[in-house]
């Protein structure tokens, strides 16, 4: 004998005798066994829905309410899947907040599935040495690496000694295809691209500036003038050159004195 697996099903086989009829059957089916079904169903959508994993897989909806309540932005192509697994690392994730490793990981995860190189780098001036000390951090093919070059090759705008807690991060080729723009090189005003660049979208460029603003320290700050930087070639602002140029040697507050093969964007 095969048991019931449903209300419905069961329904016929339960009651009185007068009720095994063919109309007693029917009342109950309709009475009782759609609506204890419909009943079932929901109370198991509401415990998948606060699981992520089983979010992702029975009810997508709520990964949506789920990446809100955890703070963790999804990316543009990321499957439901691959966010439902991230958000339930969430809590895990967060423990890394406030640090080079831990916005890294979420720009990456973000940039799914592109998985281009990025880079946390920053300045500051050693109060024995008086030196400039600049430090990277690498994040490729996920693995990470550290750099240390002393004397420091990072000099934005010569002003490092009082602004120890700014950071510049750049993604290198593989997540977008920027192009620079320039006055007078064909485009025009509303026609839906960007003053500057081509090839990332305005959305794309608030989701990485909140997720900057969300993960990094809350006594640092990526700057508002270029700390977004979109390389655009593989070789630029390699951590073991030298100081000076080709990299930010202190005149970088200008833009016109910047390297023209990357895009610099508010961070």
């Amino acid at each position: 004998m095969t048991l019931p697996t449903t209300f419905r099903d069961a329904a016929g086989r339960l009651g009185p005798p007068w009720t095994q009829g063919e109309w007693g059957a029917k009342l109950k089916y309709l009475l009782c066994g759609i609506l204890l079904d419909d009943y079932a169903d929901m109370c198991k959508l509401s415990l998948n829905a606060r699981m992520p994993k089983r979010a992702a897989q029975f009810i997508p909806e709520a990964l949506g309410p789920l990446g809100n309540d955890r703070q963790i932005i999804r990316g543009d192509s990321e499957p439901d899947d691959v966010y439902g697994l991230r958000l339930s690392k969430a809590f895990d994730a967060w423990k890394h907040a406030g640090s080079p490793v831990g916005l890294l990981l979420q720009l990456v995860a973000y940039l799914f599935p592109a998985s281009p190189r990025l880079r946390c780098v920053w300045s500051t001036v050693d109060h024995v040495s008086s030196q400039l000390v600049t430090t990277w951090v690498t994040l490729e093919n996920g693995t990470f690496s550290f750099h240390q070059s002393e004397p420091g090759n990072w000099d934005w705008d010569g002003t490092s000694a009082p602004n120890w807690s700014r950071f510049w991060i750049i993604i290198y080729p593989g997540a977008f295809s920027v192009t620079a723009r320039k006055w007078g090189d064909g485009w025009h005003w509303g026609d839906g691209t960007h003053w500057g660049v081509t090839g990332i979208t305005s959305a794309q460029i608030r989701s990485l500036q909140r997720i900057i603003q969300q993960w990094k320290g809350a006594h640092s700050q990526c700057i508002q003038a270029g700390g977004l930087i979109l390389a655009g070639n593989p070789s630029m602002f390699d951590p073991a050159a030298g100081p000076g140029a080709p990299m930010p040697d202190g005149t970088w507050g200008t833009w016109a004195n910047r390297d023209h093969n990357a895009v610099y964007l508010d961070g």
